[in-house]
């Protein structure tokens, strides 16, 4: 079996699409010796919040390839869905009373239920995606994929 390489990876999360998405951001990353890009997945994220949608991490995903940089995505699994669940409030988990409904942050939150089959659909089509992506190094996971 081949031995290791015992370095450091550095990875530069990015946070804001619409200020780093873009190829200078990623080459000055590259530029200062990290090794990979780091962005949180969204599903729909508009583009005023944090995180990255599914096109977004794409797009982020192509560059990172472009200039030798590794991708790691950060997962939500079933949370940050509001714009779906706008759409489609009835694929929520109720969780407490609606007035108690808490991520593991300690934030008012909304999920989709974990137990839907379409909601375990989308996430699983997202991962499947996300790992075919050829920059990509590691999909991290959110601990409420447990359930």
């Amino acid at each position: 079996m081949k031995k290791q390489d015992q370095g450091f990876d550095r990875s530069a999360l990015l946070l804001h699409p619409r200020w780093s998405l873009n190829r200078e951001t990623i080459e000055q990353i590259a530029a200062e010796g990290f090794t990979n890009v780091g962005c949180t997945l969204i599903g729909l994220a508009p583009d005023d919040i944090e995180g990255f949608s599914v096109e977004r991490a794409r797009e982020l995903a192509r560059l990172t390839e472009q200039v030798g940089l590794g991708l790691c995505v950060f997962t939500g699994y079933m949370k940050y869905r509001e714009l779906l669940l706008k759409k489609e409030p009835s694929r929520a988990a109720i969780i407490m009373g609606a007035e108690q409904r808490m991520d593991s942050d300690g934030l008012p939150s909304r999920w989709l239920c974990p137990f839907r089959p379409e909601n375990k659909k989308l996430y699983l089509s997202e991962l499947m995606e996300v790992a075919g992506w050829p920059a990509t190094r590691e999909v991290h996971l959110n601990d409420e994929a447990a359930l």
